[in-house]
C-alpha cells in the first residue's frame, strides 16, 4: 500500500508548472529566414546591376548565410538559438543598411536605369517575402496549437492512470473540458480557416498558459496541477489524519486554499506576474513535500490500521 501511495504522489511531483510559452524554434527560424532571404535577394540584385561595390555586398551575404546555417543547427537548443538569433537579426540589419547606402550612390542616367530594374526585382521579391511570412505564421500557429493539444492529451492520459488507482479525477476533467472549450476550440477554428491574419490574432487572444497580454490566459498548468493534488490528497486524507499526520494535512489544505484564492481573486484569465508564479510554485512545493512526508511515514501496516480506524469513524458518524 505504501508503494501505491508513493506512485500517486510521484505522479503529482513530476508535473511542474509550465508558465512560459514555447516559441517553437523551427517556426522562429522560418520567420528569420524569410527576412534574411529577402535581404539577400535585394543585395544580390543590387550587386548584379552595380558591380563596382559588389564585393562588400557579397561579403555581407556570405556572412549572413553562415549565421543562418549556425542558427538552423540550434533549433533544438533554445538558449543557443536565442543567442544566435540576435546575431542573425544584426546581420540582416547590417546588410539592409549597406543596400540603402549603396543605393544613395547610384546617380545619373545609368543610375535611373539601375533603379528601374531594381524596383521590378524588388516587387517580385516582396511578393515572395509576403508569402513566406504568411507561411511562417501558419507554421508557427500549427506548432503552438499542436503543442497545446499534446499537453492536454498527456494530462488526459495521466488522469486515466489516476482513475485506475481509484482516484476521483472529476476536478481534473473539468479543467480539461474548460481548456478545450475556452482556448482550444477558437484556436482550432482559426487554424481550419487557414487565414494567417486570423491565426495571428487568435494566438494573441487565446493562451493555454500565460502569455496573452490583452487576451485570455487559461493558466492551465496551475489549474490542472491543483486539481490533481486535490484529487490525490482526497484519496488518503482521512487515513493520514488517523495516522497522526494532522500538521501535514493542515499544511496541504492551507496551500490548496491559498492557490484557490490566487485563481479566484487574482488570476481569472489575466497574465500571471513572475512574483505570483513564484508564490504559487512555492505552494505546490509545500504540498508535494507534505504529501511525500506522509507517504514515507505510512508503512503498509500503519496504513491498513489507519484505514480501518478511519472507516470505523466514518461508520460511527453515519449512525
Amino acid at each position: 500500500m505504501k508503494k501505491f501511495l508513493a506512485i500517486l504522489v510521484m505522479l503529482c511531483l513530476f508535473s511542474g508548472i509550465v508558465s512560459a510559452e514555447d516559441y517553437f524554434l523551427e517556426s522562429r527560424y522560418e520567420r528569420i529566414n524569410c527576412n534574411a532571404q529577402f535581404s539577400i535577394q535585394n543585395a544580390t540584385d543590387l550587386a548584379d546591376v552595380n558591380s563596382v561595390n559588389a564585393g562588400v555586398l557579397n561579403e555581407k551575404i556570405n556572412s549572413l548565410n553562415s549565421v543562418l546555417t549556425e542558427l538552423q543547427a540550434q533549433t533544438e537548443n533554445k538558449q543557443m538559438f536565442n543567442q544566435k538569433s540576435v546575431n542573425a537579426w544584426a546581420q540582416i540589419q547590417g546588410l539592409n543598411a549597406e543596400i540603402r547606402q549603396q543605393l544613395r550612390t547610384v546617380r545619373g542616367p545609368s543610375g535611373s536605369a539601375f533603379r528601374a530594374e531594381l524596383r521590378t526585382k524588388y516587387s517580385t521579391g516582396r511578393t515572395e517575402y509576403v508569402e513566406c511570412k504568411k507561411n511562417s505564421r501558419v507554421s508557427f500557429a500549427e506548432a503552438r496549437i499542436q503543442k497545446y493539444r499534446d499537453t492536454i492529451n498527456r494530462w488526459s492520459a495521466k488522469m486515466v492512470k489516476l482513475e485506475a488507482k481509484g482516484v476521483n479525477t472529476a476536478g481534473m476533467q473539468k479543467i480539461i473540458d474548460e481548456a478545450n472549450t475556452v482556448i482550444m476550440a477558437p484556436l482550432e477554428a482559426a487554424l481550419v480557416s487557414s487565414d494567417s491574419n486570423a491565426l495571428t490574432e487568435a494566438l494573441k487572444q487565446y493562451c493555454l498558459y500565460n502569455g496573452c497580454e490583452s487576451g485570455l490566459n487559461y493558466n492551465f498548468s496551475i489549474k490542472i496541477q491543483l486539481a490533481q493534488y486535490e484529487a490525490v490528497f482526497d484519496t488518503f486524507k482521512t487515513v493520514a489524519i488517523e495516522a497522526g499526520y494532522d500538521d501535514e494535512v493542515e499544511e496541504i489544505e492551507s496551500s490548496i486554499d491559498n492557490i484557490k484564492g490566487y485563481i479566484d481573486d487574482v488570476l481569472g484569465y489575466e497574465m500571471v506576474s513572475q512574483e505570483l508564479e513564484i508564490m504559487i510554485a512555492k505552494e505546490f512545493e509545500d504540498i508535494g513535500q507534505a504529501l511525500w512526508e506522509i507517504t514515507n511515514g505510512l508503512s503498509a501496516e500503519k496504513y491498513e490500521q489507519a484505514k480501518a480506524e478511519a472507516q470505523t469513524t466514518t461508520e460511527g458518524d453515519a449512525e
